[in-house]
């Protein structure tokens, strides 16, 4: 009997989704942390450099490899955050970020 190649099943290799804060890593070995996603621009922050980066999606998911995604915030978190506002709401998301990191 012989094999009829449709091309309905799946091929190639699946992308996650690029969220800010999902961590990623380059061919060297090094980590890079998502700060922001557009339609045709990643914004990434490498460790050690001080100015964001800048590369399409296709790059990001061609050069890169996924490492882990954002923790999920929670509700208590968001209330936290959302009774603060100005200067005072940037203090309490690094408390929040510290605080996540300490769980680890």
């Amino acid at each position: 009997m012989k094999k009829k190649l449709t091309g309905f099943d799946a091929g190639g290799h699946t992308h996650p989704e690029i969220r800010p804060g999902d961590r990623w890593k380059d061919s060297r070995g090094g980590i890079v942390i998502i700060e922001s996603c557009q339609f045709n621009r990643v914004t990434y922050c490498r460790e050690g450099y001080s100015s964001p980066c800048f590369c399409t999606p296709e790059r990001l998911a061609r050069e890169f490899t996924f490492v882990s995604s954002a923790p999920v915030a929670c509700g208590e978190d968001i209330d936290r955050i959302m009774r603060t506002e100005g200067a005072e709401r940037i203090r309490v998301m690094r408390e929040i970020i510290r605080e996540r990191g300490a769980k680890k």
